[in-house]
């Protein structure tokens, strides 16, 4: 067998084994696995487009990273300390990804930027409270890179995707995070190389801006 699909079957394992009981699911009854978690939170969170936004990048960071940051820390009962560092980290790398990315370059190119950058910052988030090496982080951050997505096809008929967004990226946090806790190797210049993240989803993406105070 293939170390790639190795490395599923073992996340797989991994993600089974600290399942418990699961995890909360807002409002409701049911819990579920921290990345299904993530996925209906993030959704219910983005519903009523009460969110927190941050003007610079043009996303909702919030939205992403609290509930991947919410569900894999009851997963792992993970200290408060814990929790609060990985949503730091979750908010920097959202903010700052946004920021280079040129948003309007974003958007004129039919990407949701809370969507897309989102799903970096789940990462992070997810990657902290797994206590992944730099190299994991590294690899986590190009996997969830290729997991990016998020078009603005619902403007055309306001289709419910848009609130599908947040949730997806933060199911894909937890996912990248695991899949490189796990061993899967993603690539390692995801933001910056020729097609990498800022060339993709934007014709106007300045790496420079991910520096702290750019």
């Amino acid at each position: 067998m293939l170390p790639s699909s190795l490395a599923i079957y073992k996340m797989l394992q991994a993600m089974h084994a600290s399942a418990s009981d699961g995890c909360t699911i807002f409002g409701r009854h049911e819990r579920a696995e921290a990345a299904w978690s993530a996925l209906a939170n993030g959704v219910a969170a983005h519903g009523l487009e009460m969110d927190d936004v941050e003007n610079r990048s043009s996303l909702h960071p919030g939205v992403v990273v609290f509930p991947a940051a919410l569900a894999l820390s009851e997963q792992l009962r993970s200290s408060a300390v814990d929790f609060y560092a990985a949503v730091v980290a979750g908010y920097e790398m959202t903010l700052r990804v946004g920021a280079a990315l040129n948003p309007a370059s974003a958007y004129e190119r039919g990407f949701h930027p809370t969507a897309i950058c989102g799903a970096l910052g789940a990462t992070a988030a997810s990657a902290r409270l797994l206590k992944l090496s730099a190299e994991q982080t590294e690899m986590a951050l190009g996997i969830a890179g290729s997991m990016a997505s998020g078009s603005m096809a619902y403007l055309h008929d306001g289709a419910w995707t848009k609130r599908l967004h947040p949730g997806w990226a933060s199911h894909a946090g937890i996912i990248a995070a695991r899949l490189a806790a796990a061993g899967f190797v993603g690539p390692t210049a995801i933001l910056e190389s020729r097609y990498g993240f800022l060339s993709a989803f934007s014709s106007q993406g300045n790496a420079s801006k991910l520096q702290p105070h750019s």
